[in-house]
Protein backbone atom coordinates (compact mmCIF):
# COMPACT_ATOMS: atom_id res chain seq x y z
CA UNK A 1 0.00 0.00 0.00
CA UNK A 2 2.55 2.78 0.90
CA UNK A 3 4.78 1.62 -2.19
CA UNK A 4 1.43 2.10 -4.54
CA UNK A 5 1.13 5.98 -2.42
CA UNK A 6 4.67 7.02 -3.02
CA UNK A 7 4.92 5.81 -7.01
CA UNK A 8 1.05 8.17 -7.32
CA UNK A 9 2.88 10.71 -5.56
CA UNK A 10 5.73 10.41 -8.02
CA UNK A 11 3.75 10.64 -10.75
CA UNK A 12 1.73 13.67 -9.66
CA UNK A 13 4.42 15.46 -8.47
CA UNK A 14 6.70 14.14 -12.28
CA UNK A 15 3.55 15.55 -13.86
CA UNK A 16 3.30 18.95 -12.11
CA UNK A 17 6.99 19.52 -12.91
CA UNK A 18 5.86 19.66 -16.73
CA UNK A 19 3.78 22.58 -16.11
CA UNK A 20 6.04 24.98 -15.49
CA UNK A 21 9.54 25.89 -14.31
CA UNK A 22 9.14 26.66 -10.68
CA UNK A 23 7.12 23.03 -10.22
CA UNK A 24 10.16 21.56 -12.12
CA UNK A 25 12.28 22.79 -9.85
CA UNK A 26 10.51 21.60 -6.57
CA UNK A 27 10.72 18.34 -8.04
CA UNK A 28 14.22 18.48 -9.00
CA UNK A 29 15.01 19.28 -5.34
CA UNK A 30 12.63 17.07 -4.00
CA UNK A 31 13.78 13.75 -5.35
CA UNK A 32 17.51 15.21 -4.55
CA UNK A 33 16.95 15.63 -0.78
CA UNK A 34 13.78 13.11 -0.28
CA UNK A 35 14.79 10.48 -2.57
CA UNK A 36 11.43 9.10 -2.00
CA UNK A 37 12.45 5.87 -3.63
CA UNK A 38 13.69 5.03 -0.50
CA UNK A 39 10.02 4.90 1.35
CA UNK A 40 9.34 2.05 -1.20
CA UNK A 41 9.97 -1.50 -1.25
CA UNK A 42 10.17 -2.03 -4.79
CA UNK A 43 13.16 -1.30 -6.82
CA UNK A 44 12.45 1.38 -9.31
CA UNK A 45 15.98 2.80 -9.28
CA UNK A 46 16.72 1.40 -12.84
CA UNK A 47 14.33 3.65 -13.89
CA UNK A 48 16.49 6.46 -13.22
CA UNK A 49 13.46 8.95 -12.22
CA UNK A 50 16.10 11.44 -10.10
CA UNK A 51 17.39 11.92 -13.31
CA UNK A 52 14.69 12.09 -15.57
CA UNK A 53 13.30 14.69 -13.39
CA UNK A 54 16.32 16.59 -13.54
CA UNK A 55 15.82 16.72 -17.45
CA UNK A 56 12.28 17.81 -17.55
CA UNK A 57 13.30 20.58 -14.94
CA UNK A 58 16.03 21.97 -17.02
CA UNK A 59 13.92 21.37 -20.68
CA UNK A 60 10.89 23.19 -19.45
CA UNK A 61 13.29 25.91 -17.70
CA UNK A 62 15.14 26.35 -21.47
CA UNK A 63 11.62 26.44 -22.68
CA UNK A 64 10.85 29.18 -20.90
CA UNK A 65 14.40 31.05 -20.93
CA UNK A 66 15.20 30.41 -17.83
CA UNK A 67 19.06 29.86 -18.44
CA UNK A 68 21.80 28.84 -15.94
CA UNK A 69 22.76 32.29 -13.76
CA UNK A 70 26.18 33.33 -14.17
CA UNK A 71 25.86 36.77 -13.55
CA UNK A 72 28.26 35.62 -10.25
CA UNK A 73 31.29 34.82 -9.10
CA UNK A 74 30.72 32.04 -7.69
CA UNK A 75 28.52 30.57 -10.44
CA UNK A 76 31.38 31.48 -12.78
CA UNK A 77 33.76 29.57 -10.66
CA UNK A 78 31.65 26.60 -10.04
CA UNK A 79 32.34 26.38 -13.79
CA UNK A 80 36.33 27.03 -13.51
CA UNK A 81 35.97 24.14 -10.80
CA UNK A 82 34.77 22.07 -13.38
CA UNK A 83 36.89 22.73 -15.79
CA UNK A 84 40.06 21.51 -13.58
CA UNK A 85 38.37 18.40 -12.51
CA UNK A 86 38.66 17.15 -16.06
CA UNK A 87 42.41 18.97 -16.55
CA UNK A 88 43.08 16.47 -13.48
CA UNK A 89 41.92 13.72 -14.66
CA UNK A 90 43.59 14.36 -18.01
CA UNK A 91 47.03 15.07 -16.13
CA UNK A 92 46.87 11.99 -14.23
CA UNK A 93 43.54 9.99 -13.41
CA UNK A 94 42.71 6.24 -12.79
CA UNK A 95 40.96 3.61 -13.45
CA UNK A 96 37.58 3.20 -13.16
CA UNK A 97 37.64 0.26 -10.47
CA UNK A 98 37.35 1.79 -7.08
CA UNK A 99 35.37 4.75 -8.27
CA UNK A 100 31.84 4.56 -6.55
CA UNK A 101 30.72 8.06 -8.13
CA UNK A 102 31.48 9.60 -11.96
CA UNK A 103 32.47 12.53 -10.96
CA UNK A 104 31.78 14.65 -13.94
CA UNK A 105 28.61 13.10 -14.51
CA UNK A 106 27.38 14.16 -11.38
CA UNK A 107 28.78 17.30 -11.12
CA UNK A 108 27.94 18.87 -14.05
CA UNK A 109 24.08 18.16 -14.19
CA UNK A 110 23.78 19.42 -10.52
CA UNK A 111 25.49 22.70 -11.20
CA UNK A 112 23.71 23.06 -14.10
CA UNK A 113 20.74 22.61 -12.27
CA UNK A 114 21.72 24.57 -9.00
CA UNK A 115 22.32 27.56 -11.74
CA UNK A 116 18.79 27.09 -13.31
CA UNK A 117 17.51 27.44 -10.24
CA UNK A 118 18.49 30.57 -9.73
CA UNK A 119 17.06 32.06 -12.49
CA UNK A 120 14.22 30.24 -12.25
CA UNK A 121 13.13 32.08 -8.40
CA UNK A 122 11.71 34.91 -8.87
CA UNK A 123 10.25 36.40 -5.59
CA UNK A 124 10.84 35.70 -1.51
CA UNK A 125 7.58 34.00 -1.66
CA UNK A 126 9.43 30.77 -4.28
CA UNK A 127 12.58 31.19 -2.13
CA UNK A 128 10.69 30.42 0.85
CA UNK A 129 8.88 27.40 -0.91
CA UNK A 130 12.24 26.17 -1.78
CA UNK A 131 13.88 26.18 1.52
CA UNK A 132 10.50 24.92 3.11
CA UNK A 133 10.96 21.67 0.77
CA UNK A 134 14.44 21.10 0.94
CA UNK A 135 14.52 21.73 4.90
CA UNK A 136 11.75 19.60 5.20
CA UNK A 137 12.81 16.92 2.71
CA UNK A 138 15.45 15.85 5.29
CA UNK A 139 14.34 17.08 8.23
CA UNK A 140 11.13 14.91 8.19
CA UNK A 141 13.75 11.41 8.57
CA UNK A 142 15.99 13.37 10.87
CA UNK A 143 13.06 14.35 13.18
CA UNK A 144 11.42 11.01 13.11
CA UNK A 145 14.35 9.38 13.70
CA UNK A 146 15.61 11.49 16.75
CA UNK A 147 12.06 10.55 18.44
CA UNK A 148 12.22 6.72 17.86
CA UNK A 149 15.98 6.94 19.20
CA UNK A 150 14.46 9.12 22.33
CA UNK A 151 11.95 6.43 22.70
CA UNK A 152 14.14 3.48 22.69
CA UNK A 153 16.29 4.72 25.22
CA UNK A 154 18.85 6.46 23.04
CA UNK A 155 19.45 3.84 20.91
CA UNK A 156 19.50 5.03 16.76
CA UNK A 157 17.06 3.34 14.77
CA UNK A 158 17.56 6.14 12.17
CA UNK A 159 19.87 4.82 9.35
CA UNK A 160 17.51 1.36 8.59
CA UNK A 161 16.56 2.95 5.26
CA UNK A 162 18.22 5.58 4.56
CA UNK A 163 20.57 4.53 1.12
CA UNK A 164 22.34 6.46 -1.49
CA UNK A 165 23.71 9.87 -0.40
CA UNK A 166 22.27 9.38 3.71
CA UNK A 167 23.24 5.76 3.59
CA UNK A 168 25.37 5.12 7.69
CA UNK A 169 24.85 7.12 10.48
CA UNK A 170 28.04 9.90 9.68
CA UNK A 171 26.44 10.63 5.85
CA UNK A 172 22.97 11.06 7.88
CA UNK A 173 24.36 12.66 10.89
CA UNK A 174 26.00 15.48 8.20
CA UNK A 175 22.57 16.19 6.31
CA UNK A 176 20.56 16.95 9.92
CA UNK A 177 23.20 18.96 10.84
CA UNK A 178 23.87 21.02 7.70
CA UNK A 179 19.68 21.03 7.17
CA UNK A 180 19.06 22.12 10.52
CA UNK A 181 19.34 25.77 10.22
CA UNK A 182 16.98 25.70 7.07
CA UNK A 183 14.31 24.02 9.45
CA UNK A 184 15.28 26.84 12.16
CA UNK A 185 14.80 29.57 9.51
CA UNK A 186 11.47 28.22 8.53
CA UNK A 187 10.13 27.93 12.34
CA UNK A 188 11.51 31.96 12.54
CA UNK A 189 9.02 32.60 9.54
CA UNK A 190 6.52 31.20 10.87
CA UNK A 191 6.26 34.17 13.51
CA UNK A 192 6.99 36.59 10.62
CA UNK A 193 4.10 38.69 10.15
CA UNK A 194 5.50 40.03 6.63
CA UNK A 195 6.06 36.17 5.46
CA UNK A 196 2.78 35.30 6.81
CA UNK A 197 0.85 37.77 4.36
CA UNK A 198 1.86 36.04 1.38
CA UNK A 199 -0.23 33.68 1.59
CA UNK A 200 -3.91 33.17 1.92
CA UNK A 201 -6.11 33.58 5.09
CA UNK A 202 -6.61 30.01 4.99
CA UNK A 203 -2.66 29.30 5.00
CA UNK A 204 -2.07 31.54 7.46
CA UNK A 205 -3.79 30.17 9.66
CA UNK A 206 -2.78 26.33 9.10
CA UNK A 207 0.72 28.02 9.76
CA UNK A 208 -0.53 29.23 12.87
CA UNK A 209 -1.94 26.23 14.35
CA UNK A 210 0.97 24.14 13.80
CA UNK A 211 3.85 26.14 14.15
CA UNK A 212 4.56 25.15 17.77
CA UNK A 213 5.08 21.84 16.54
CA UNK A 214 8.06 23.02 14.40
CA UNK A 215 9.96 23.26 18.22
CA UNK A 216 9.94 19.85 19.10
CA UNK A 217 10.19 18.69 15.20
CA UNK A 218 14.53 20.45 15.22
CA UNK A 219 14.81 19.55 18.37
CA UNK A 220 14.03 15.81 16.86
CA UNK A 221 16.94 16.68 14.74
CA UNK A 222 19.22 17.95 17.38
CA UNK A 223 18.42 14.51 19.38
CA UNK A 224 19.11 12.11 15.93
CA UNK A 225 22.38 13.78 15.50
CA UNK A 226 23.52 12.87 18.91
CA UNK A 227 21.53 9.55 18.77
CA UNK A 228 23.85 8.47 16.05
CA UNK A 229 26.99 9.26 17.60
CA UNK A 230 28.55 10.93 14.94
CA UNK A 231 31.26 12.60 17.05
CA UNK A 232 32.41 15.27 13.97
CA UNK A 233 29.10 16.04 13.33
CA UNK A 234 27.98 16.20 17.26
CA UNK A 235 31.12 19.18 17.83
CA UNK A 236 29.65 20.89 14.50
CA UNK A 237 26.04 21.19 15.63
CA UNK A 238 27.45 22.68 18.70
CA UNK A 239 29.84 25.12 16.26
CA UNK A 240 26.72 26.08 14.58
CA UNK A 241 24.20 26.72 17.15
CA UNK A 242 27.23 28.78 19.08
CA UNK A 243 27.37 30.88 15.72
CA UNK A 244 23.45 31.36 15.47
CA UNK A 245 23.18 32.48 18.81
CA UNK A 246 26.42 34.99 18.00
CA UNK A 247 24.60 36.22 15.27
CA UNK A 248 21.19 37.09 16.99
CA UNK A 249 20.72 40.17 18.90
CA UNK A 250 18.69 39.79 22.40
CA UNK A 251 21.47 36.36 23.73
CA UNK A 252 20.79 37.01 27.62
CA UNK A 253 17.15 36.73 26.56
CA UNK A 254 17.63 33.96 24.63
CA UNK A 255 20.47 32.26 27.54
CA UNK A 256 17.25 32.82 29.84
CA UNK A 257 14.58 30.99 27.66
CA UNK A 258 17.26 28.01 26.55
CA UNK A 259 18.22 27.06 30.33
CA UNK A 260 15.34 25.37 31.59
CA UNK A 261 15.58 23.44 28.32
CA UNK A 262 18.95 22.23 28.92
CA UNK A 263 18.47 21.56 32.08
CA UNK A 264 15.56 19.46 31.21
CA UNK A 265 17.46 17.61 28.83
CA UNK A 266 20.77 17.24 30.18
CA UNK A 267 18.01 15.61 33.99
CA UNK A 268 16.02 13.50 31.63
CA UNK A 269 16.92 12.86 27.91
CA UNK A 270 19.15 9.25 27.67
CA UNK A 271 22.39 9.79 26.12
CA UNK A 272 23.85 6.33 23.97
CA UNK A 273 25.66 4.57 26.11
CA UNK A 274 29.06 5.18 25.89
CA UNK A 275 28.62 8.58 24.39
CA UNK A 276 30.70 10.69 26.28
CA UNK A 277 33.46 9.00 26.22
CA UNK A 278 33.24 8.59 22.55
CA UNK A 279 33.48 12.24 22.24
CA UNK A 280 36.05 12.78 24.50
CA UNK A 281 37.92 10.50 21.69
CA UNK A 282 37.94 13.38 19.42
CA UNK A 283 40.74 15.26 21.89
CA UNK A 284 42.42 12.42 22.94
CA UNK A 285 46.19 11.44 23.22
CA UNK A 286 46.90 9.27 19.71
CA UNK A 287 47.76 6.52 21.35
CA UNK A 288 44.77 6.41 22.73
CA UNK A 289 42.25 6.96 20.25
CA UNK A 290 40.05 3.92 18.31
CA UNK A 291 40.71 2.76 15.35
CA UNK A 292 38.26 5.11 13.69
CA UNK A 293 39.96 8.66 15.15
CA UNK A 294 43.57 7.49 14.56
CA UNK A 295 43.13 6.38 10.99
CA UNK A 296 41.94 10.00 9.77
CA UNK A 297 45.26 11.72 10.27
CA UNK A 298 47.02 9.11 8.46
CA UNK A 299 44.06 9.43 5.84
CA UNK A 300 44.75 13.09 5.62
CA UNK A 301 48.53 13.02 5.35
CA UNK A 302 48.67 10.53 2.43
CA UNK A 303 46.48 13.17 0.74
CA UNK A 304 49.24 15.47 1.39
CA UNK A 305 52.09 13.25 0.29
CA UNK A 306 49.80 12.77 -3.20
CA UNK A 307 49.48 16.77 -3.72
CA UNK A 308 53.81 16.84 -3.47
CA UNK A 309 54.05 14.31 -5.98
CA UNK A 310 51.11 15.33 -8.37
CA UNK A 311 50.48 19.14 -7.70
CA UNK A 312 47.55 19.10 -10.22
CA UNK A 313 46.22 16.37 -8.61
CA UNK A 314 45.52 12.60 -8.64
CA UNK A 315 41.99 13.30 -10.49
CA UNK A 316 38.45 13.06 -9.03
CA UNK A 317 37.29 9.66 -7.24
CA UNK A 318 41.45 8.44 -8.03
CA UNK A 319 42.55 8.38 -3.76
CA UNK A 320 41.61 5.46 -3.14
CA UNK A 321 43.74 4.30 -6.20
CA UNK A 322 46.63 5.47 -5.10
CA UNK A 323 46.40 5.05 -1.37
CA UNK A 324 47.76 1.83 -1.09
CA UNK A 325 50.82 3.10 -3.11
CA UNK A 326 51.23 5.72 -0.65
CA UNK A 327 50.48 3.78 2.63
CA UNK A 328 53.41 3.05 4.86
CA UNK A 329 51.44 0.97 7.37
CA UNK A 330 51.85 -2.02 5.87
CA UNK A 331 47.86 -1.95 5.69
CA UNK A 332 47.49 -1.38 9.41
CA UNK A 333 43.64 0.58 8.23
CA UNK A 334 43.24 -1.36 5.27
CA UNK A 335 43.32 -0.67 1.79
CA UNK A 336 42.04 0.99 -1.13
CA UNK A 337 41.16 3.25 1.99
CA UNK A 338 38.72 7.00 1.23
CA UNK A 339 40.30 10.06 2.86
CA UNK A 340 37.37 11.00 5.03
CA UNK A 341 37.64 14.30 4.67
CA UNK A 342 36.09 16.59 1.86
CA UNK A 343 38.72 19.19 1.74
CA UNK A 344 41.24 16.53 1.72
CA UNK A 345 39.39 14.90 -0.94
CA UNK A 346 39.84 18.03 -2.73
CA UNK A 347 43.59 18.79 -2.11
CA UNK A 348 44.93 15.18 -3.42
CA UNK A 349 42.37 14.82 -5.66
CA UNK A 350 42.04 18.22 -7.67
CA UNK A 351 45.79 19.80 -6.46
CA UNK A 352 46.74 22.87 -4.97
CA UNK A 353 44.92 25.18 -7.75
CA UNK A 354 41.39 22.47 -7.29
CA UNK A 355 41.93 23.43 -3.55
CA UNK A 356 42.61 27.00 -3.56
CA UNK A 357 39.32 27.22 -6.35
CA UNK A 358 37.53 25.66 -3.34
CA UNK A 359 38.85 27.96 -0.60
CA UNK A 360 38.12 30.93 -2.45
CA UNK A 361 34.29 29.95 -3.45
CA UNK A 362 34.13 29.64 0.79
CA UNK A 363 35.52 32.61 1.85
CA UNK A 364 33.48 34.41 -1.20
CA UNK A 365 30.06 33.15 -0.19
CA UNK A 366 30.75 33.81 3.60
CA UNK A 367 31.61 37.59 2.50
CA UNK A 368 28.47 37.67 0.62
CA UNK A 369 26.47 36.58 2.98
CA UNK A 370 27.73 38.51 5.97
CA UNK A 371 27.42 41.76 3.67
CA UNK A 372 23.83 40.79 2.62
CA UNK A 373 22.75 40.29 7.01
CA UNK A 374 24.61 43.75 7.11
CA UNK A 375 22.75 45.62 4.60
CA UNK A 376 19.09 43.90 5.40
CA UNK A 377 20.13 44.92 9.39
CA UNK A 378 20.91 48.44 8.08
CA UNK A 379 18.12 48.70 5.72
CA UNK A 380 15.20 46.91 8.55
CA UNK A 381 12.49 49.32 7.28
CA UNK A 382 11.72 47.44 3.83
CA UNK A 383 9.40 44.56 4.33
CA UNK A 384 11.63 41.46 3.57
CA UNK A 385 14.86 42.97 5.58
CA UNK A 386 14.23 39.99 8.41
CA UNK A 387 13.66 37.27 6.06
CA UNK A 388 16.75 38.20 3.89
CA UNK A 389 18.66 38.88 7.10
CA UNK A 390 17.39 35.40 8.84
CA UNK A 391 18.01 33.57 5.67
CA UNK A 392 21.99 34.87 5.63
CA UNK A 393 21.64 33.86 9.33
CA UNK A 394 20.41 30.19 8.57
CA UNK A 395 23.32 29.74 5.14
CA UNK A 396 26.02 31.34 7.57
CA UNK A 397 25.44 28.46 10.07
CA UNK A 398 24.92 25.79 7.58
CA UNK A 399 27.81 26.79 5.88
CA UNK A 400 30.32 26.70 8.83
CA UNK A 401 29.00 22.87 9.68
CA UNK A 402 30.07 21.66 6.34
CA UNK A 403 33.58 23.20 6.58
CA UNK A 404 33.78 21.40 10.04
CA UNK A 405 32.34 18.39 9.36
CA UNK A 406 33.93 18.40 6.14
CA UNK A 407 37.28 17.87 7.99
CA UNK A 408 36.27 14.23 8.92
CA UNK A 409 33.60 13.23 6.35
CA UNK A 410 34.01 13.47 2.10
CA UNK A 411 30.70 15.40 0.42
CA UNK A 412 32.03 17.30 -1.98
CA UNK A 413 29.67 15.06 -4.17
CA UNK A 414 25.96 15.37 -2.60
CA UNK A 415 24.25 18.21 -2.99
CA UNK A 416 24.55 20.50 0.37
CA UNK A 417 27.26 22.98 -0.34
CA UNK A 418 26.24 23.72 -4.23
CA UNK A 419 22.97 23.99 -3.50
CA UNK A 420 24.17 26.54 -0.10
CA UNK A 421 25.96 28.40 -3.00
CA UNK A 422 22.74 28.45 -5.24
CA UNK A 423 20.65 29.84 -2.26
CA UNK A 424 22.80 32.35 -1.37
CA UNK A 425 22.77 33.53 -5.38
CA UNK A 426 19.59 33.45 -5.18
CA UNK A 427 19.24 36.04 -1.95
CA UNK A 428 21.71 38.32 -3.47
CA UNK A 429 19.36 38.27 -6.65
CA UNK A 430 16.44 39.36 -5.14
CA UNK A 431 17.43 41.76 -2.17
CA UNK A 432 19.63 43.56 -4.72
CA UNK A 433 16.26 43.47 -6.55
CA UNK A 434 14.04 44.81 -4.21
CA UNK A 435 17.20 47.76 -2.91
CA UNK A 436 17.04 48.89 -6.37
CA UNK A 437 13.47 49.38 -6.75
CA UNK A 438 13.12 51.06 -4.06
CA UNK A 439 15.63 53.53 -4.73
CA UNK A 440 14.41 54.23 -8.19
CA UNK A 441 11.10 56.69 -8.36
CA UNK A 442 7.85 55.48 -9.30
CA UNK A 443 5.66 57.26 -11.42
CA UNK A 444 3.78 58.84 -8.81
CA UNK A 445 7.11 60.66 -7.64
CA UNK A 446 7.58 61.58 -11.34
CA UNK A 447 4.57 63.05 -11.44
CA UNK A 448 5.04 66.99 -11.13
CA UNK A 449 3.65 68.40 -7.79
CA UNK A 450 0.51 70.86 -7.45
CA UNK A 451 1.68 74.56 -6.02
CA UNK A 452 -0.39 76.96 -4.00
Amino acid sequence: MRDLFFIVVMAIVMFSALRKPFYGLLAYWWFAIFRPLDFIYADLYSFKLPLITAVIFILISFKEKNFPYLKDVVAVTMLVFIAFMGLSRLANGCSDVFITVDPMGTLIPMFVAVLVSVSVVKNTKELFWLVVLVGFSLGFYASKAGFHSLLGGGSSYGVSNLKGLFTGSNAFAFGSVFFLFFNIFILQQCFNENTLSKFSAKMQKLIKLGRYGLIPYCLGIVYNVVSLESRGNAISLMIGLLVLFLLNNKRLKKVVLMLPVVAIGIAFVPLPDGYKERIQSVFAEEEERDASAASRPHFWSIARKMVADHPMGVGPECYREYYNYYDDTGGRFGLNRVVHSTHFQILAEHGYIGFAIWGFMLLYNYRRLFKLRRIAKDNSSMANASFYKQLCDALICSQTCFIFSGIFYSFMYGDFIWLLFGLSMIVQKLFLQELEAEKKPTARDLKPRRSF
